[in-house]
């Protein structure tokens, strides 16, 4: 059963404990940005042609994000969702002690580095920023529930990122005066529109003590399977999880053509207690409407110049 590897690694400890993650929080907010995959994929249809090249592809990916998410979840870390070639991760502070969100998403920020040398034709750039955040779960239950993480925090990854090269790691203010005796900071960058300053960090440091260990509480050594089946089912696409619980098998890796379809929408303060609800009546208003013209709506992302959600129709 792999069902639950759609599912963020703290949600889904959530779910097997009975409890609901607070929609407010603090931690820190990792985001990385892998480049490398258009020209990656280019090759690969150019070598191998479209059906191999897009096997060869698939395998790639699988490779990748595996050691990715093998390393974030090995710091205690949860991906909240993907956005392209990107991933947004949640460290929450909750049980920290002294290790600190910070300090493991740092840690996690190197090991992920080394992590994607070993495909040469990727690079990453990696951007943390600590402080609060909000953490919404919204969407139709009978198409999907999705988690989002929303808030000043989310927004200064975002920030950050764009002021990355490949292979760096910055960390925004919080995180660095938080870090400040452990880490070795090269040099400070600042976004020209916000005044916010971003750290180089130039060394690795030490990160056993940050590791976490702890099994995936929804693993194949699941003993009753329907009952957890259907606590995960809200949160799977109600496409995937019928083939994931069908036994039709995986679905087939081929370029398929499609159309990508963006809304940008605003208007909703991240802050205020109504938030969560007007974004799930926003976000079950376009399931609704994407479901009737067959298509398929695949992520929210979430920032404080406009949100958007991405919809792909294909065949």
């Amino acid at each position: 059963m792999t069902i639950h590897a759609y599912l963020p690694q703290d949600r889904l400890r959530a779910i097997a404990n009975g409890i609901s993650l607070p929609d407010r929080t603090s931690g820190s907010a990792l985001f990385a940005d892998i480049s490398g995959f258009t020209a990656l994929t280019e090759s690969l249809r150019e070598k191998f042609r479209a059906r191999q090249g897009a096997e060869e592809l698939t395998k790639q990916l699988d490779l990748v994000y595996s050691a990715l998410i093998a390393k974030i979840e090995k710091y205690g870390g949860s991906v909240i969702g993907f956005a392209g070639d990107s991933m947004l991760c949640w460290f929450d502070k909750s049980g920290d002690g002294d290790r600190g969100s910070g300090g493991r998403a740092l840690s996690c920020a190197f090991a992920i580095q080394e992590s994607i040398r070993e495909f040469p034709a990727l690079a990453l750039k990696v951007c943390i920023a600590s402080g609060d955040v909000r953490r919404f779960v919204v969407g139709d239950e009978a198409i999907q529930r999705i988690d989002t993480l929303a808030g000043a925090t989310v927004a200064r990854t975002a920030t950050g990122e764009h002021l990355a090269n490949r292979g760096d790691v910055l960390l925004d203010e919080e995180t660095a005066n938080a870090l400040s005796e452990t880490i070795q900071i090269v040099e400070w960058r600042s976004d020209e529109g916000s005044g916010e300053k971003f750290a180089l960090i130039g060394r690795r440091a030490s990160g056993d003590r940050n590791q976490i260990h702890e099994q995936n509480v929804f693993g194949a050594e699941t003993q009753s399977v329907t009952p957890v089946l259907q606590a995960l089912k809200p949160y799977v696409h109600r496409a995937v999880y019928e083939r994931e619980t069908s036994g039709q098998g995986q679905f087939l890796a081929e370029f398929r053509p499609c159309v990508a379809l963006f809304i940008r929408f605003t208007g909703i303060d991240y802050d205020s207690d109504s938030a969560e609800s007007e974004l799930d009546t926003f976000i079950r208003s376009v399931q609704s409407t994407v479901n009737r013209y067959e298509g398929t709506l695949l992520d929210i992302t979430i920032g404080d110049k406009g949100s958007y959600a991405y919809v792909n129709f294909g065949r």
